[in-house]
C-alpha cells in the first residue's frame, strides 16, 4: 500500500535523453478553424472572446512510463487577459481512470517569444488513446504560436 501511495506523489527520474515524439508543421491544419491562420511562418490566433482553441490531436501515441512534454513558443499582441497552453491526455476507452485532464500553464504578458511547456507523467501501463493540444484564451487579442511539439523522456520504474 505504501509503495502505491508513493507512486502517486513521487516523480520518476529520467532514464534516457528527451526524444521528439511529434512536431506539428504549418502545413497541417489545426482542428479549430476560423480564428487560426498561418502568417509569417507562425500560427496566428485571433480571439474575439473567451475560447479554447483546439490545435492538434495525437491519436494512439504508443507511449508509457515516460514524461510527455507539450512544448510551444508563444508571443502575443493586444494582450488577451490570460492565454494558457493546455492539454489533455485521454486514457483508453476501456479505462475508467482519467490520466490528465485540462493541464494548463498560464503564460505571462510579453511581446517577445518565450517557450512554454506542460509535463504529463505516465506510469507503466498508462497508455493514452489520445493527446489533445489546445490554447485557452480569456478575453480578446492575438496569440502567435510556433514550434509546437510533443517530447518524450523515458522514466525509471
Amino acid at each position: 500500500m505504501l509503495t502505491w501511495l508513493k507512486s502517486l506523489f513521487f516523480r520518476r527520474a529520467p532514464t534516457g535523453p528527451q526524444q521528439k515524439l511529434r512536431a506539428f508543421s504549418l502545413n497541417e491544419g489545426t482542428i479549430s478553424k476560423g480564428c487560426v491562420r498561418v502568417e509569417n511562418d507562425n500560427w496566428r490566433i485571433d480571439s474575439a472572446e473567451n475560447q479554447t482553441v483546439r490545435l492538434f490531436d495525437l491519436q494512439h501515441p504508443e507511449v508509457e512510463q515516460c514524461l510527455l512534454t507539450y512544448l510551444s513558443s508563444r508571443d502575443q499582441e493586444r494582450e488577451p487577459e490570460r492565454p494558457r497552453i493546455s492539454g489533455d491526455v485521454v486514457p483508453p476507452a476501456r479505462s475508467r481512470r482519467v490520466l490528465f485532464e485540462g493541464q494548463q500553464q498560464a503564460v505571462s504578458s510579453t511581446t517577445d517569444w518565450a517557450a512554454y511547456e506542460i509535463p504529463f507523467y505516465l506510469r507503466k501501463n498508462q497508455r493514452p488513446d489520445l493527446i489533445k493540444l489546445n490554447i485557452a484564451v480569456e478575453g480578446t487579442g492575438t496569440v502567435w504560436l510556433r514550434n509546437v511539439e510533443i517530447l518524450k523522456t523515458p522514466l525509471s520504474s
